[in-house]
């Protein structure tokens, strides 16, 4: 019975949406998953908000003029939606990691 014990995964739940052979495994593909979800929910935010949008079309206009290719502007501006998408879901991911139900819990 003890050996039944010592075999089970300690990420049951994982292994139910992954059917890896190992918790990592399992661990792994959920984060990703969890990765892409939160990214393009934060990057549909983002083309909502009036306010980050103008940050980086600012940003966008900027870089696109330092190379001297501002014809490259609306691509450079989606660019930086997209990182800055994907930037805030790792924080996400890592904060839920972590145990804390936000990004915006304080450290105890």
């Amino acid at each position: 019975m003890d050996q039944k014990k010592e075999n089970t995964l300690s990420y049951e739940m994982e292994y139910i949406l992954e059917g890896k052979e190992s918790d990592q495994q399992n661990l792994e593909a959920v984060v990703k998953k969890l990765l892409l979800m939160r990214s393009g929910a934060n990057y549909l935010y983002l083309l909502t908000d009036a306010g980050k949008q103008a940050e980086a079309e600012t940003l966008a206009v900027s870089l696109s003029t330092a190379i001297a290719l501002p014809v490259l502007t609306g691509l450079v501006k989606q660019a930086i939606l997209v990182a800055w998408a994907f930037g805030e879901a790792v924080m996400d991911i890592r904060a839920l990691l972590d145990g804390k139900t936000s990004c915006s819990d304080q450290d105890s």
